[in-house]
Protein backbone atom coordinates (compact mmCIF):
# COMPACT_ATOMS: atom_id res chain seq x y z
CA UNK A 1 0.00 0.00 0.00
CA UNK A 2 0.95 3.84 -0.53
CA UNK A 3 0.54 5.86 1.96
CA UNK A 4 0.53 9.29 1.99
CA UNK A 5 0.10 12.65 4.57
CA UNK A 6 -2.72 14.36 4.91
CA UNK A 7 -0.97 17.42 4.67
CA UNK A 8 2.72 18.26 2.70
CA UNK A 9 4.05 17.21 -0.47
CA UNK A 10 4.00 13.22 -2.02
CA UNK A 11 4.54 11.65 -4.97
CA UNK A 12 1.17 12.48 -7.56
CA UNK A 13 1.74 10.08 -10.33
CA UNK A 14 3.13 7.11 -7.56
CA UNK A 15 -0.22 7.50 -5.79
CA UNK A 16 -2.13 7.63 -8.24
CA UNK A 17 -0.79 4.26 -10.10
CA UNK A 18 -1.67 2.86 -6.64
CA UNK A 19 -3.69 -0.06 -6.27
CA UNK A 20 -4.29 1.07 -2.65
CA UNK A 21 -3.89 4.61 -0.95
CA UNK A 22 -3.56 5.14 3.00
CA UNK A 23 -3.87 8.23 5.04
CA UNK A 24 -3.17 8.32 8.89
CA UNK A 25 -2.58 4.16 9.04
CA UNK A 26 -1.63 4.49 12.34
CA UNK A 27 -4.86 5.62 13.40
CA UNK A 28 -6.60 4.00 16.50
CA UNK A 29 -9.95 3.51 14.94
CA UNK A 30 -12.06 1.37 12.54
CA UNK A 31 -10.42 2.30 8.76
CA UNK A 32 -12.76 3.35 6.78
CA UNK A 33 -12.31 2.39 3.14
CA UNK A 34 -13.28 4.89 0.36
CA UNK A 35 -14.02 3.53 -3.29
CA UNK A 36 -12.63 6.03 -5.47
CA UNK A 37 -13.77 6.49 -9.43
CA UNK A 38 -11.85 9.63 -10.14
CA UNK A 39 -9.13 11.78 -9.46
CA UNK A 40 -10.37 12.15 -5.56
CA UNK A 41 -7.19 11.83 -3.87
CA UNK A 42 -7.03 15.55 -2.59
CA UNK A 43 -11.01 15.03 -1.72
CA UNK A 44 -9.32 12.12 0.50
CA UNK A 45 -6.56 14.82 2.05
CA UNK A 46 -9.20 16.99 3.06
CA UNK A 47 -11.02 14.41 4.77
CA UNK A 48 -8.52 13.08 6.64
CA UNK A 49 -7.53 16.64 7.91
CA UNK A 50 -10.84 17.15 9.44
CA UNK A 51 -11.16 13.43 10.60
CA UNK A 52 -7.85 13.42 12.35
CA UNK A 53 -5.06 11.36 12.86
CA UNK A 54 -6.99 8.77 14.51
CA UNK A 55 -8.53 8.19 11.55
CA UNK A 56 -7.34 5.92 9.07
CA UNK A 57 -8.20 6.01 5.64
CA UNK A 58 -7.95 3.54 2.88
CA UNK A 59 -8.51 4.10 -0.51
CA UNK A 60 -9.48 1.83 -3.62
CA UNK A 61 -7.26 3.04 -6.71
CA UNK A 62 -8.50 3.55 -10.68
CA UNK A 63 -8.45 0.83 -13.32
CA UNK A 64 -5.82 1.84 -15.74
CA UNK A 65 -4.98 0.33 -19.54
CA UNK A 66 -4.84 1.61 -23.39
CA UNK A 67 -7.82 -0.11 -24.49
CA UNK A 68 -11.17 -0.56 -23.82
CA UNK A 69 -10.86 -4.37 -22.39
CA UNK A 70 -8.81 -3.17 -19.58
CA UNK A 71 -11.31 -1.85 -17.88
CA UNK A 72 -14.77 -2.60 -16.21
CA UNK A 73 -17.95 -3.32 -18.20
CA UNK A 74 -20.13 -1.98 -16.15
CA UNK A 75 -20.91 -0.91 -11.95
CA UNK A 76 -20.83 -4.63 -10.83
CA UNK A 77 -17.22 -5.85 -12.66
CA UNK A 78 -16.07 -2.64 -11.41
CA UNK A 79 -16.75 -3.37 -7.62
CA UNK A 80 -15.65 -7.09 -8.27
CA UNK A 81 -11.96 -5.30 -9.49
CA UNK A 82 -12.15 -3.02 -6.03
CA UNK A 83 -13.42 -6.00 -4.14
CA UNK A 84 -10.33 -7.92 -5.27
CA UNK A 85 -7.60 -5.00 -4.75
CA UNK A 86 -9.52 -4.65 -1.35
CA UNK A 87 -8.83 -8.32 -0.14
CA UNK A 88 -5.32 -7.54 -0.46
CA UNK A 89 -5.65 -6.46 2.64
CA UNK A 90 -6.60 -8.81 6.30
CA UNK A 91 -10.17 -6.27 6.99
CA UNK A 92 -12.15 -6.40 7.68
CA UNK A 93 -14.08 -3.81 5.62
CA UNK A 94 -17.04 -2.72 7.61
CA UNK A 95 -17.24 1.00 7.03
CA UNK A 96 -17.35 2.03 3.26
CA UNK A 97 -17.54 5.31 1.83
CA UNK A 98 -17.58 6.85 -2.18
CA UNK A 99 -18.54 10.23 -3.79
CA UNK A 100 -20.14 10.30 -6.98
CA UNK A 101 -19.39 7.00 -8.75
CA UNK A 102 -17.42 6.03 -5.89
CA UNK A 103 -20.83 5.82 -3.90
CA UNK A 104 -21.88 3.28 -6.42
CA UNK A 105 -19.19 1.15 -5.60
CA UNK A 106 -19.14 1.37 -2.18
CA UNK A 107 -22.76 0.07 -2.45
CA UNK A 108 -21.84 -2.61 -4.58
CA UNK A 109 -18.71 -3.70 -2.32
CA UNK A 110 -20.95 -3.49 0.38
CA UNK A 111 -23.28 -5.66 -1.17
CA UNK A 112 -20.92 -8.82 -1.77
CA UNK A 113 -19.68 -8.53 1.34
CA UNK A 114 -23.00 -8.59 3.08
CA UNK A 115 -23.30 -11.70 1.28
CA UNK A 116 -20.49 -13.17 2.16
CA UNK A 117 -21.70 -13.12 5.55
CA UNK A 118 -19.37 -10.07 7.02
CA UNK A 119 -20.75 -7.25 9.12
CA UNK A 120 -21.35 -3.87 7.54
CA UNK A 121 -21.50 -0.88 10.11
CA UNK A 122 -21.68 1.84 7.85
CA UNK A 123 -21.75 2.63 3.56
CA UNK A 124 -21.42 6.11 3.00
CA UNK A 125 -22.74 7.67 -0.42
CA UNK A 126 -21.77 11.21 -0.97
CA UNK A 127 -24.02 12.97 -3.19
CA UNK A 128 -24.80 10.30 -5.66
CA UNK A 129 -28.46 9.71 -6.81
CA UNK A 130 -29.75 6.46 -8.39
CA UNK A 131 -29.68 6.66 -12.02
CA UNK A 132 -33.32 6.40 -13.69
CA UNK A 133 -33.71 4.65 -16.66
CA UNK A 134 -34.18 6.35 -19.69
CA UNK A 135 -38.08 6.05 -21.59
CA UNK A 136 -38.28 5.54 -25.05
CA UNK A 137 -39.33 8.73 -26.38
CA UNK A 138 -42.49 6.79 -27.98
CA UNK A 139 -43.32 4.45 -25.10
CA UNK A 140 -46.01 6.66 -24.06
CA UNK A 141 -46.86 8.25 -27.29
CA UNK A 142 -50.70 7.89 -28.15
CA UNK A 143 -50.31 7.33 -32.15
CA UNK A 144 -52.64 9.37 -34.47
CA UNK A 145 -53.74 9.05 -37.51
CA UNK A 146 -52.82 11.67 -40.18
CA UNK A 147 -56.88 12.80 -40.73
CA UNK A 148 -57.03 12.94 -36.40
CA UNK A 149 -54.03 15.60 -36.44
CA UNK A 150 -55.19 17.74 -39.45
CA UNK A 151 -58.82 17.65 -37.14
CA UNK A 152 -56.62 18.64 -34.31
CA UNK A 153 -54.44 21.21 -36.06
CA UNK A 154 -58.00 22.81 -37.69
CA UNK A 155 -59.47 23.06 -34.09
CA UNK A 156 -56.30 24.82 -32.96
CA UNK A 157 -56.82 27.45 -35.48
CA UNK A 158 -60.50 28.22 -35.24
CA UNK A 159 -60.19 28.79 -31.20
CA UNK A 160 -57.93 31.89 -32.31
CA UNK A 161 -61.12 34.34 -32.65
CA UNK A 162 -59.25 36.92 -34.03
CA UNK A 163 -57.07 36.91 -37.81
CA UNK A 164 -54.05 38.65 -36.10
CA UNK A 165 -53.99 35.62 -33.71
CA UNK A 166 -54.73 32.97 -36.53
CA UNK A 167 -52.32 34.47 -38.61
CA UNK A 168 -49.25 33.98 -35.72
CA UNK A 169 -50.77 30.39 -35.24
CA UNK A 170 -49.85 30.06 -38.96
CA UNK A 171 -46.26 31.69 -38.49
CA UNK A 172 -45.97 29.80 -35.04
CA UNK A 173 -46.46 26.29 -37.13
CA UNK A 174 -44.56 27.34 -40.40
CA UNK A 175 -41.26 28.19 -37.96
CA UNK A 176 -41.59 24.65 -36.07
CA UNK A 177 -42.14 22.75 -39.44
CA UNK A 178 -39.10 24.87 -40.59
CA UNK A 179 -36.95 24.05 -38.04
CA UNK A 180 -37.67 20.61 -37.62
CA UNK A 181 -37.20 20.06 -41.36
CA UNK A 182 -33.54 22.28 -40.60
CA UNK A 183 -32.57 19.71 -37.99
CA UNK A 184 -33.41 17.07 -39.97
CA UNK A 185 -31.37 18.11 -42.56
CA UNK A 186 -28.29 18.99 -40.86
CA UNK A 187 -28.44 15.10 -39.00
CA UNK A 188 -28.62 13.58 -42.60
CA UNK A 189 -25.73 15.91 -43.41
CA UNK A 190 -23.91 14.58 -40.40
CA UNK A 191 -24.38 11.36 -41.10
CA UNK A 192 -23.21 11.46 -44.36
CA UNK A 193 -20.19 12.64 -43.71
CA UNK A 194 -19.77 10.08 -41.28
CA UNK A 195 -20.42 7.51 -43.55
CA UNK A 196 -18.56 8.72 -46.61
CA UNK A 197 -15.51 6.87 -47.09
CA UNK A 198 -13.15 9.62 -47.86
CA UNK A 199 -14.19 11.34 -44.56
CA UNK A 200 -10.96 11.36 -42.57
CA UNK A 201 -12.26 11.99 -39.02
CA UNK A 202 -12.29 9.27 -36.42
CA UNK A 203 -14.95 7.19 -36.25
CA UNK A 204 -16.58 5.88 -32.82
CA UNK A 205 -14.18 4.05 -30.69
CA UNK A 206 -11.01 4.61 -29.31
CA UNK A 207 -8.84 6.91 -31.65
CA UNK A 208 -4.97 5.03 -31.53
CA UNK A 209 -3.69 8.68 -32.03
CA UNK A 210 -4.28 9.66 -28.76
CA UNK A 211 -5.34 7.01 -26.77
CA UNK A 212 -9.22 8.93 -26.52
CA UNK A 213 -12.56 7.24 -26.72
CA UNK A 214 -15.19 8.94 -29.70
CA UNK A 215 -18.41 9.24 -29.01
CA UNK A 216 -21.67 8.86 -31.42
CA UNK A 217 -21.39 12.55 -31.11
CA UNK A 218 -17.55 13.03 -31.67
CA UNK A 219 -16.91 14.15 -28.55
CA UNK A 220 -13.44 12.63 -27.24
CA UNK A 221 -13.19 11.64 -23.30
CA UNK A 222 -11.14 9.43 -21.84
CA UNK A 223 -11.33 5.45 -21.19
CA UNK A 224 -11.72 5.96 -17.84
CA UNK A 225 -14.66 8.95 -18.20
CA UNK A 226 -16.65 6.47 -20.61
CA UNK A 227 -16.32 3.48 -18.16
CA UNK A 228 -17.50 5.73 -15.59
CA UNK A 229 -20.28 6.78 -18.03
CA UNK A 230 -21.37 3.67 -18.89
CA UNK A 231 -21.05 2.30 -16.01
CA UNK A 232 -23.38 4.74 -14.14
CA UNK A 233 -26.05 4.53 -16.78
CA UNK A 234 -26.49 0.54 -16.40
CA UNK A 235 -26.70 0.55 -13.12
CA UNK A 236 -29.83 -1.30 -11.14
CA UNK A 237 -29.27 -1.19 -7.68
CA UNK A 238 -30.71 -4.20 -5.02
CA UNK A 239 -32.21 -4.00 -1.72
CA UNK A 240 -29.40 -3.35 1.07
CA UNK A 241 -30.05 -3.84 5.40
CA UNK A 242 -26.98 -2.89 6.09
CA UNK A 243 -26.86 1.03 7.53
CA UNK A 244 -26.74 3.68 4.96
CA UNK A 245 -26.35 7.06 5.01
CA UNK A 246 -26.78 9.50 2.03
CA UNK A 247 -24.58 13.13 2.00
CA UNK A 248 -26.45 15.33 -0.50
CA UNK A 249 -25.84 18.83 -1.84
CA UNK A 250 -29.31 21.06 -2.78
CA UNK A 251 -28.30 20.93 -6.55
CA UNK A 252 -28.12 17.39 -6.33
CA UNK A 253 -31.32 16.89 -4.55
CA UNK A 254 -33.06 19.58 -7.25
CA UNK A 255 -31.83 17.05 -10.28
CA UNK A 256 -32.87 13.79 -8.53
CA UNK A 257 -36.09 15.41 -7.15
CA UNK A 258 -35.97 13.37 -4.14
CA UNK A 259 -33.99 13.98 -0.68
CA UNK A 260 -33.00 10.16 -0.59
CA UNK A 261 -31.75 10.48 -3.87
CA UNK A 262 -33.52 7.47 -4.71
CA UNK A 263 -31.81 5.14 -2.73
CA UNK A 264 -34.86 5.49 0.54
CA UNK A 265 -35.90 2.64 -2.78
CA UNK A 266 -33.64 -0.03 -1.97
CA UNK A 267 -32.28 0.79 2.02
CA UNK A 268 -33.90 -1.84 4.64
CA UNK A 269 -31.86 -1.07 7.31
CA UNK A 270 -31.14 2.71 9.25
CA UNK A 271 -31.05 4.92 6.85
CA UNK A 272 -30.01 8.61 6.88
CA UNK A 273 -30.19 11.34 4.08
CA UNK A 274 -28.48 14.57 5.24
CA UNK A 275 -27.66 18.23 3.28
CA UNK A 276 -24.78 19.42 3.01
CA UNK A 277 -23.04 22.73 1.54
CA UNK A 278 -21.65 23.02 -1.86
CA UNK A 279 -22.40 21.37 -4.86
CA UNK A 280 -21.11 18.12 -6.54
CA UNK A 281 -17.74 19.38 -6.99
CA UNK A 282 -17.51 22.46 -4.66
CA UNK A 283 -18.27 20.24 -1.60
CA UNK A 284 -14.64 19.26 -1.32
CA UNK A 285 -13.74 23.48 -1.02
CA UNK A 286 -13.57 25.28 2.24
CA UNK A 287 -15.60 25.69 3.93
CA UNK A 288 -18.04 23.42 2.70
CA UNK A 289 -15.40 20.16 3.66
CA UNK A 290 -15.54 20.72 6.83
CA UNK A 291 -18.69 20.44 7.16
CA UNK A 292 -19.00 17.37 5.11
CA UNK A 293 -16.24 15.72 6.99
CA UNK A 294 -18.47 16.73 10.20
CA UNK A 295 -21.35 14.65 8.84
CA UNK A 296 -19.53 12.20 8.16
CA UNK A 297 -17.64 11.74 11.20
CA UNK A 298 -20.80 11.92 12.80
CA UNK A 299 -21.90 8.62 11.30
CA UNK A 300 -18.96 7.12 11.88
CA UNK A 301 -19.01 7.74 15.38
CA UNK A 302 -23.06 6.74 15.64
CA UNK A 303 -21.53 3.23 13.99
CA UNK A 304 -19.01 2.66 16.49
CA UNK A 305 -21.75 3.41 19.38
CA UNK A 306 -23.68 0.94 17.87
CA UNK A 307 -20.90 -1.59 17.36
CA UNK A 308 -19.87 -0.89 20.93
CA UNK A 309 -23.36 -1.65 22.31
CA UNK A 310 -23.12 -5.03 19.97
CA UNK A 311 -19.68 -6.03 21.69
CA UNK A 312 -21.81 -5.60 25.16
CA UNK A 313 -24.60 -6.96 24.77
CA UNK A 314 -24.68 -10.63 26.41
CA UNK A 315 -24.55 -13.55 23.88
CA UNK A 316 -28.13 -15.23 24.38
CA UNK A 317 -27.04 -18.06 22.22
CA UNK A 318 -24.02 -18.97 24.80
CA UNK A 319 -26.06 -17.87 28.00
CA UNK A 320 -29.03 -20.07 26.96
CA UNK A 321 -26.47 -23.12 26.32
Amino acid sequence: MFEIPADGDYDAEQAARAELLGIHLTGSRTPLYLIRSWEEIEHERSLARVLGPEQPIVSVGLPHGKAVEDFPADAHAWADFALARLQKLPGPFRRLAGWSMGGILAYEVAQRLARKGEPIELVVVLDTFVPVPRPSRHRERIHRGSFHRAVRKLDHFLEERTWPKRRAYLRARWERRRDKLAKQTEGLRTWWRGAAPDDDRPKRGLDPSDGMFVTDTGERITLLQRTIWVSYRKYRPGPCDFPLVVLRTAKTHAQCGDASLGWGAFAQGDFQSVLVPGKHFTMWNEPHVQVVAGKLGEALRTAACVDARRDDAPDIRRSAG
